[in-house]
């Protein structure tokens, strides 16, 4: 189960602005026109312009509604299908198995750069050139 749906279906029911932040950092804003387990379509809210994106989920990071915005998951009928509310958890405290330790890093090998390259110039031309 998982509040992914009834949260998208959410904010595009309700026209909530949104800025969709991408795993590379950049931020697209707008509002969601639609969505399937793959993609959102997100329209463009730049004023006089509308843009419709397809945006890929997998590519996303985080969505965060630019107003206020209250996901009840009991709205979209989600409560019956088992959606905590604040009165009841929606699972209880399970302890977290302790980290393994990371594989030791192994040095890279010193690499090897070739000198860099000089070019040769006559230094009087030089000055000459620029004394003009």
């Amino acid at each position: 189960m998982t509040f992914q749906e009834p949260f998208l279906n959410q904010l595009r029911l309700d026209q909530v602005a949104v800025n969709l932040y991408l795993n590379s950092g950049v931020r697209l804003m707008g509002v969601i026109e639609s969505f399937d387990p793959h993609i959102i379509l997100l329209r463009g809210n730049t004023p006089g312009r509308s843009t419709l994106q397809m945006v890929y989920k997998h590519a996303i990071s985080s969505i965060v509604p630019q107003d206020h915005f209250e996901f009840s998951g009991s709205r979209h009928s989600a409560g019956a299908e088992g959606f905590a509310t604040a009165a009841q958890p929606a699972v209880a405290a399970q302890p977290v198995a302790a980290a393994q330790p990371a594989a030791a890093v192994q040095p890279m090998a010193a690499v090897q750069h070739p000198e860099p390259a000089t070019v040769g110039f006559d230094e009087d031309e030089i000055d000459n050139t620029y004394r003009e």
